[in-house]
């Protein structure tokens, strides 16, 4: 694209809004676990709250298997300073965020269906870590889905202020992500928002998701790696992968390599990629598809290899 296109786009380039203390909810939680050991939680259903859902703070080995959570007031699982927690094979409807993981390690998103959430900014994730460290955490093979009009949502997945380890790098893999918008601000996948290190996007299929697909905002050692991006024009699309440092901290060794994106900005011009330079050179660029043709069908289902059952089916 020539420069002036590429100038003009860049008011909506990815404007993160840095993740917040999710403080005290409007009203009180359903279920409370704190500074519990060895806990599961299944086979329930919870829900009108009219704070947070599932709350757990200062424990370690908890599971939170097989529930149905709605209509919470704040977010639907919160989870604060904790250790080897899982989250796994639930249904999330109609909550402010899903998620929310902070000051926490060890933690596992997985197979969980998420529908409708709310926001606004800075809320409105599937599924977000705050300050999330150390090696084991990931997010991967969750089906997330938010009707246009059913709210305001942000960020889809965000990693905000999150460390992996280079051997046991943070995974946001094989997620399925369809709506997005209609915030100028909010998009598919955030990797780096306000640094961060040793994290990648792999698999992963993004439909419609919002202002962007997959972004790097800031940090080190971030991939992109072998991802399915497809949006069609909408009044808020901008670009389908960005990297781009939007912070003081460190940004290099980002990784965009082997995706597939079809992606029209509000313009009505293809907007595949976009990198602004102030991240180091970027690796695989030469490796990817950017004006590949893909159709909303792909999302139908979660990929094959996830072994998802349950409420994420």
């Amino acid at each position: 694209m020539s420069r002036p296109a590429w100038l003009a786009l860049l008011p909506l380039l990815l404007a993160p809004a840095a993740a917040q203390q999710a403080g005290p909810a409007e009203g009180p939680a359903c279920l409370v676990v704190a500074g519990q050991r060895d806990v599961v939680i299944e086979n329930r259903t919870i829900g009108p709250c009219g704070g947070y859902g599932i709350v757990v703070t200062g424990s370690e080995r908890v599971t939170i298997r097989n529930v149905a959570l709605r209509d919470t007031g704040d977010i639907a699982v919160y989870i604060l300073g904790s250790r080897d927690i899982e989250v796994s094979g639930n249904r999330v409807r109609n909550a402010l965020s899903g998620i929310f993981a902070q000051d926490s390690t060890g933690v596992r998103v997985r197979c969980n269906r998420l529908e409708d959430m709310r926001g606004p900014v800075p809320r409105g994730q599937f599924v977000q870590f705050d300050s999330v460290h150390g090696g084991g955490n990931a997010i991967s093979c969750n089906h997330g889905r938010n009707r246009p009009g059913a709210g305001d949502p942000e960020d889809a997945i965000s990693l905000y202020k999150s460390h992996g380890l280079p051997d046991s790098p943070i995974r946001v893999e094989g997620n399925v992500i369809i709506g997005g918008g209609p915030s100028r601000s909010g998009g598919g996948i955030m990797l780096g928002d306000a640094g961060g290190s040793h994290a990648v996007a792999h698999r992963n299929i993004l439909v419609d998701p919002g202002q962007y697909g997959i972004a790097v905002a800031s940090g080190e050692h971030m991939a992109i790696t072998e991802n399915r991006i497809l949006a069609r024009r909408q009044d808020f699309t901008n670009v389908g992968i960005s990297v781009w440092n939007q912070y003081p901290t460190p940004c290099g060794d980002i990784t965009v390599r082997g995706n597939a994106v079809s992606w029209i900005s509000r313009s009505g011009a293809a907007n595949p990629f976009w990198d602004a330079g102030n991240c180091g050179p970027v690796q695989g660029l030469g490796q990817n598809r950017l004006a590949a043709s893909l159709s909303p069908a792909m999302a139908e289902d979660l990929p094959p290899d996830c072994g998802c059952d349950g409420a994420a089916r």
